[in-house]
């Protein structure tokens, strides 16, 4: 179950790469498109969903034969992790999103703050806590 996660994650972000590469590769080119534009908004939540969005919005833009107009992404980036996950960086505070998987800098993506959070545990042991 987790690999086929995580082969969807790498297959979704690497179209999602690709797709943003073609775009910037023909942006030089500037024509009026008689046939009419769609404006596309990132402006839900972090990145993984202004992409999944952003693949939405780009089959309804082909759908109705019509021009998408993409601003840049939105930035203050946000990493977020497990505390534990934090260990494995190099200062130990933050999340490791570029020690084990290369994808964010093949897409320039950097990161401006980790946010670490402890999760939980399904020990029985913390139950009280869960209680409180």
């Amino acid at each position: 179950m987790k690999l086929n996660h995580l082969r969807l994650f790498v297959v979704y972000y690497s179209l999602t790469a690709i797709l943003l590469q073609i775009s910037l590769t023909f942006a030089t080119e500037l024509t009026w498109d008689y046939n009419g534009y769609i404006l596309y908004c990132p402006c839900m939540a972090r990145f993984g969903n202004q992409a999944d969005y952003f693949l939405g919005s780009l089959a309804f833009a082909k759908m109705l034969n019509r021009t998408l107009a993409v601003p840049p992404f939105i930035g203050q980036r946000a990493a977020y992790c497990f505390e534990s996950a934090s260990q494995r960086s190099v200062d130990e505070k933050s999340c490791p999103m570029k020690e084990s998987f290369p994808f964010w800098d093949h897409v320039g993506v950097e990161f401006d703050r980790s946010v670490l959070f402890d999760g939980l545990s399904f020990s029985s042991y913390h139950q009280p806590h869960w209680i409180n």
